[in-house]
């Protein structure tokens, strides 16, 4: 019989992993980007640009694929190796539907750009980039399915190779081209988008060579032509990951939205906002891979229909996330000074003022992320049920009709500055958190009851 200490550190073991590979994959942008930097400031303020349009189009068209790790836990909690298999062919397909679009937009990228205003000095930077972009995004969508379904048959260690192998190569050709290290030539961003292009195809052909090869993958009957019966399966993965996709998206445009609003008030305010998502993003990582384990774990119990575990995986994913956030808001808020002289030391311009405002900046985003990590994993533990919509329904109101327009009114009705506006995301995430915990409690207590 499974105890609650065994789950406990099942959750860890496939936590910690998800994490690495969401670490390392960010890595070779994070870098990427310092290369970039290198050849000046047209080519920076060019990469801003770049990494937002990429950024929003990338994740938005590729969420419904998240879909898959929760169809694939039930699955492989039922034992049913060979219907994977299929799941995969299927997801494989809806990955070249779903890249379509975003391969079009980014051929396409120069006129759509002038559409919205931006400057021509800076288009004519990035559109080359955009043109091997375009051909990397059905690799990088067929690998995303692939890492999901690593993480339901809890097979980290190839999703770790290949990522590692990605990040290597990307990296090398990527500093070779941008700035004609290696006696390459040097071809600036567009170097970047090349170096991409061929990491990218090259960890799907791994992914393949594992798939094909691998004696632990034969069950799963991978290349095996199965009857699709109307690619229910695809559309089954459409129809829970279609949510996601609207949720994801919700919460790209409003960060967008709030630093503009930020951006209203002062540079300095911005220049303190941006010190505090610096951090945010980071803690965000342990929190994504905790959901994604939380997800997998509830998924795989309810495969296996043990009621019991469904409710436990949740419940201790929660505790969890919770025991996390509250050690770092504790320490931080002990020692914002710390904290903020990382990106801010003291005689630098307006540095004073940056250091007066942290300290409550700090204390009142954290209280927000202690309530967002709530909703974070309990997101994902609705997800292992299958449950996407109610999560979407709630992050919109949550986001747009509370934390924009509080974060508005606190901020600037109420002159509370950057400040306020971070009161506004609390209020936002507070009632996010409590609803989405209503939800899992109804939902796991009507497994328990069936």
């Amino acid at each position: 019989m499974t105890t609650t200490s065994t789950r406990l550190k099942k959750l860890l073991n496939l936590t910690w992993p998800i994490m690495l590979a969401q670490i390392v994959s960010q890595s070779a942008i994070f870098v990427g980007m310092i290369f970039i930097a290198k050849l000046g400031k047209d080519a920076l303020a060019a990469s801003a640009l770049l990494y937002a349009v990429q950024l929003v189009l990338l994740t938005l068209f590729m969420s419904p694929l998240f879909a898959v790790s929760a169809i694939a836990s039930q699955e492989y909690g039922r034992g049913e190796r060979s219907m994977l298999g299929n799941l995969m062919q299927q997801s494989w397909f809806l990955s070249l539907l779903l890249s379509l679009p975003v391969m079009l937009i980014f051929l396409f990228i120069k006129p759509i750009l002038l559409m919205f205003g931006q400057k021509l000095v800076l288009i004519n930077l990035i559109a080359p980039y955009f043109v091997y972009a375009a051909f990397t995004v059905l690799p990088i969508f067929i690998n995303t399915v692939n890492s999901q379904f690593g993480y339901a048959i809890q097979r980290l260690g190839f999703v770790i190779f290949t990522t590692v192998i990605l990040l290597v190569v990307n990296l090398t050709l990527g500093y070779g081209l941008v700035l004609g290290a290696f006696g390459l030539p040097k071809l600036g961003i567009t170097g970047f988008g090349i170096a991409s292009l061929i990491a990218n195809w090259l960890q799907l052909g791994i992914y393949i060579f594992l798939f094909k090869f691998f004696k632990g993958f034969k069950p799963y009957e991978l290349f095996k032509r199965h009857a699709y019966a109307g690619l229910q399966l695809m559309k089954k993965t459409f129809a829970i990951g279609w949510p996601i996709a609207v949720q994801m998206g919700g919460e790209l445009v409003s960060f967008f939205m709030i630093t503009l609003m930020v951006g209203w008030l002062s540079t300095t305010q911005l220049a303190a906002q941006q010190i505090i998502v610096q951090y945010l993003m980071i803690l965000l990582m342990p929190v994504y891979a905790l959901s994604q384990a939380s997800n997998i774990f509830v998924a795989q119990a309810v495969g296996e229909k043990d009621v019991v575990a469904v409710k436990s995986y949740g419940d201790l994913s929660l505790w969890i996330g919770l025991v996390f956030i509250v050690l770092i808001t504790i320490v931080m808020s002990v020692f914002p000074l710390f904290f903020s002289s990382l990106y801010v030391k003291p005689g630098q311009p307006h540095a004073h003022i940056i250091l007066m405002i942290m300290p409550m900046l700090i204390f009142v985003s954290l209280i927000g992320q202690v309530f967002d990590t709530m909703r974070n994993v309990l997101t994902g533990a609705l997800r292992g049920l299958l449950d996407t919509k109610y999560p979407m329904v709630i992050g919109i109101i949550s986001i747009w009709v509370l934390r924009v327009p509080l974060s508005y009114f606190f901020g600037f009705t109420l002159h509370g500055g950057v400040v306020g506006v971070a009161w506004g995301a609390v209020v936002g995430m507070i009632f996010g958190a409590g609803m989405l915990l209503w939800r899992w409690h109804a939902k796991a207590k009507a497994q328990l009851t069936a």
